[in-house]
């Protein structure tokens, strides 16, 4: 039996505080878990590139990652401020996810909001971050996804 391509991400804030991000990608199977695996490490990685937290595990089916930790030593690196990530699948309905330990200076933002700019002038960490979730992320009814809005909340926002 194929196992559920949840993938989670774990990331730790200053206090050691753990805070976990969880997508759903496809089943794995024997035809496409090498796909799967590459695709879920570049999420991964663009995930780490918007977050101040330091990486501690992931899990992708049975296949565990885990890293020996050190606390970060940023003080914004805290795990009540998240990236809130907005999706819609292709058949119309909306869902949400959160990148832990936000680094809201990976952003920039739209005028007079705390809504992350997707469009006209998107950093490159925001591009990547878009590009892995909607290559590795489906919906609960299996179908792909679009990022719609990032909303950056929680403390410390604009320092």
């Amino acid at each position: 039996m194929p196992y559920f391509g949840e993938f989670s991400m774990s990331y730790i804030d200053r206090a050691n505080k753990v805070s976990t991000q969880r997508v759903q990608g496809a089943q794995l199977t024997a035809g496409n878990i090498v796909s799967q695996t590459t695709n879920s490490s570049t999420l991964e990685t663009a995930t780490s590139a918007m977050s101040l937290g330091t990486f501690k595990r992931s899990s992708l089916g049975n296949i565990n990652a885990a890293n020996a930790p050190v606390a970060p030593t940023n003080v914004n690196a805290n795990r009540g401020s998240k990236f809130a990530v907005t999706y819609v699948d292709s058949a119309g309905y909306y869902y949400t996810t959160q990148v832990p330990v936000a680094d809201f200076a990976a952003a920039t933002y739209l005028p007079n909001t705390e809504d992350v700019d997707l469009t006209i002038s998107p950093t490159a960490q925001v591009t990547a971050y878009v590009a892995a979730f909607q290559a590795y992320v489906i919906s609960a009814r299996q179908n792909t996804v679009t990022i719609t809005k990032i909303r950056a909340i929680g403390r410390h926002f604009g320092s």
